[in-house]
């Protein structure tokens, strides 16, 4: 030999073949020979075929789970870590176990985590198969995937993380999913209302215009009232922001505008569709500036009124123009802790109720054992 090894040399041989039928002892161990009886194959200890030992890491016994209408065979490893996987035992494709409430495409990227199959280049998770994962870990409590689902889909955009987040209890994601959305300079879309919902955008909407409000207020009252000059540059201050009113409700309206040919009321909301119905386009302007200078907010009940669209650009209109008073004013539109302190009260009780669900994915801390001197030990005795 070349010095090579050869890996039959250590191979049990068997017995030859004869014509006589083979006593049990040297009966073939392949299924082509087995013998017709049902009787499982018993070896006695004596036998000349040879004993091997189980791997304890590696020798992976399987499991057989109907999902839908398709029948999955997968190891049983990563399910026996997990006490609540103790069922799983002997299946076979005659007699599978059946998961609940399980989708067949959502199993199966749980499978891809669980079991990747083109090591070392496995093709990267899609965020739809990690929103998979994040449901069945939810579903059947699995702790540490469901962070690691977490993890992998915390780059997603806000509005997908907030709609996760009320799914599936992760506080943080929603929270600060609304502080984004409430303290960024870009004005909510319609997109953006679609997306969180109307009454969730509206309430948001409301928190933006509030803090603006504020700069409006304290621009108003920051002016000396014995100086002249001040008097006559909060005069001409004011008269450039009225203007930019109007060049902001020209700016976000202008295509409806367009198309429109003065009604005097209280309600500017009823003067916007009087002056639609008659295509009277002062009129129409005019309604739009005192919607757009008012101290409330815009609320959702006027965008079943106006129109979803036309409520978001007079949003917009009104956050252009509300955000001239800081810089007049020379002040911050608001502290950070005001607006979580707003976000807090605007949307507790949707944040108690993902709060609650948030808590029944906390790991379970098991209480330290109790430790007795010995004059305690005694004393029980």
């Amino acid at each position: 030999m070349d010095g090579s090894i050869d890996i039959l040399a250590e191979t049990p041989v068997l017995p030859p073949a004869t014509d006589s039928h083979p006593s049990p002892s040297e009966q073939s161990i392949f299924p082509n020979d087995a013998p017709e009886s049902n009787d499982s194959l018993q070896v006695e200890e004596d036998s000349n075929l040879p004993q091997y030992l189980k791997d304890v890491k590696y020798y992976l016994e399987f499991v057989t789970l109907l999902v839908g209408d398709c029948i999955f065979m997968v190891p049983k490893y990563h399910f026996m870590r997990y006490d609540q996987f103790n069922w799983m035992w002997d299946t076979d494709e005659e007699t599978p176990h059946k998961l609940h409430d399980i989708e067949k495409a959502d199993f199966r990227a749980f499978m891809k985590f669980l079991h990747p199959m083109y090591l070392p280049n496995q093709p990267p998770m899609t965020t739809d198969e990690w929103v998979s994962v994040l449901k069945i870990a939810s579903k059947w409590m699995l702790l540490d995937i469901r962070e690691a689902a977490k993890k992998a889909l915390d780059t997603r955009p806000w509005l997908h993380k907030i709609t996760l987040a009320r799914t599936f209890g992760v506080v943080p994601w929603l929270r600060d999913g609304y502080f984004y959305y409430a303290s960024r300079e870009e004005s909510l879309s319609v997109e953006d209302v679609q997306g969180l919902g109307v009454e969730t955008a509206f309430k948001l909407i409301t928190i933006r215009d509030g803090k603006l409000q504020r700069s409006r207020e304290a621009f108003q009252k920051d002016v000396h009232p014995n100086s002249i000059l001040s008097l006559r540059c909060k005069r001409d201050s004011y008269q450039s922001v009225i203007d930019s009113c109007s060049f902001a409700v020209d700016k976000e309206l202008s295509g409806e505008l367009e198309g429109v040919q003065a009604v005097h009321g209280d309600d500017a909301v009823e003067r916007v569709l009087w002056a639609r119905s008659r295509n009277d386009l002062g009129s129409l302007r005019l309604a739009y500036i005192d919607l757009v200078e008012r101290k409330e907010s815009i609320s959702s009940e006027h965008a079943l009124k106006l129109g979803l669209e036309t409520t978001v650009n007079l949003c917009r209109a009104r956050q252009r123009w509300l955000n001239i008073f800081p810089e007049l004013a020379g002040k911050a539109n608001q502290s950070p802790s005001d607006l979580w302190i707003e976000i807090d009260g605007g949307f507790k009780e949707e944040l108690d109720l993902v709060t609650s669900l948030s808590a029944l994915y906390a790991p379970q801390r098991t209480p330290p054992p109790v430790c007795h001197t010995n004059g305690e030990k005694k004393n029980k005795k």
